[in-house]
């Protein structure tokens, strides 16, 4: 059994070029009839076209079988809290208001054990995701002005990202201490929770709320600064390393680069086949960013 979870995750505007949705399209049906594959998606119409010849199967939220495990969920997670009484008046509440959808009880009860919402009201709980995202960020962050001058700029970076961010990389970028990382991470709770040393966002939905303003209103954050600010200090470690990591630097650079002022400067080519990234600084050598090295006659192997 093969299974691909949030295919439209990996998926770009552009569903041409985002490998792995060609590949499911164009691929799958060729592969033999003893493996099991199970792909699941948003409903992103790029995709849905790419992928209607496969019949796929739509999962209403509002099926018997979907709302039985839905409130088995809740009533699981609520036992694990401990208060019985308000937990049981609680779960129609968290069932009516998710309408069917397990990522809004998991931020609601998330947010129950946080203390960001209360047990004991469940029913002012609001209805739908736009509505628990924005109620999540307006008690957790009751400040905006604070938001804006500590969470905000993390997050413009969180989403800017192609992975998870690296903490350090953050760091770097912010020019923040321990102390300051911690300050602003904490607040974010699950929806931007910490995994070893990188933070992401739980779930692309709260990406997706948090970018548009017409949503997130006063929360809104914009991906192009962070990607601005991603841009502008790896190209300076590549300029002058610090004690950033290397090979971090070498992964992520090139993704970026494009965002930055100075981008008329270079020109950048990428082998795909050796993921060998080029760059040609204005005085027109070229810099390998393979090895590093600056070949005058063609000595660098990764030069072609």
């Amino acid at each position: 059994m093969l299974v691909i979870d949030a295919l439209d995750e990996a998926a770009s505007d552009d569903t041409s070029t985002t490998p792995l949705v060609n590949l499911v399209a164009e691929h799958f049906s060729r592969l033999p009839g003893w493996l099991g594959v199970v792909v699941t998606t948003r409903p992103e119409p790029a995709i849905t076209r790419r992928l209607s010849r496969l019949q796929p199967l739509v999962l209403d939220p509002a099926r018997p079988e979907n709302r039985s495990d839905l409130l088995e969920y809740i009533v699981h997670r609520l036992n694990n809290i401990g208060h019985t009484q308000s937990a049981e008046k609680a779960v129609a509440e968290i069932d009516r208001a998710s309408q069917g959808n397990f990522l809004y009880a998991k931020v609601a009860l998330d947010g129950i054990t946080l203390g960001v919402f209360s047990l004991e009201q469940a029913n002012d709980l609001p209805e739908g995701l736009t509505g628990i995202y924005l109620s999540f960020f307006e008690r957790q962050f009751r400040n905006v002005e604070s938001f804006k001058a500590r969470q905000r700029p993390l997050l413009e970076l969180v989403l800017a990202a192609h992975e998870p961010l690296p903490l350090v990389l953050a760091r770097r970028c912010l020019g923040w201490d321990d102390y300051e990382r911690d300050e602003a991470v904490e607040p974010l709770g699950s929806l931007f929770p910490t995994q070893g040393a990188t933070i992401a966002a739980f779930h692309q939905s709260v990406a997706d709320w948090a970018m548009d303003s017409r949503r997130a209103g006063a929360f809104r954050i914009s991906r192009d600064k962070g990607r601005k600010k991603l841009g502008a200090i790896l190209l300076d470690e590549f300029r002058s390393p610090s004690n950033l990591d290397a090979e971090l630097v070498r992964n992520w650079a090139p993704r970026y680069f494009d965002a930055t002022e100075v981008w008329q400067e270079w020109a950048f080519l990428r082998d795909a086949g050796k993921r060998c990234f080029r760059f040609r600084q204005d005085a027109g050598s070229w810099i390998c960013w393979a090895c590093s090295r600056t070949p005058r006659c063609g000595d660098c192997t990764h030069m072609e």
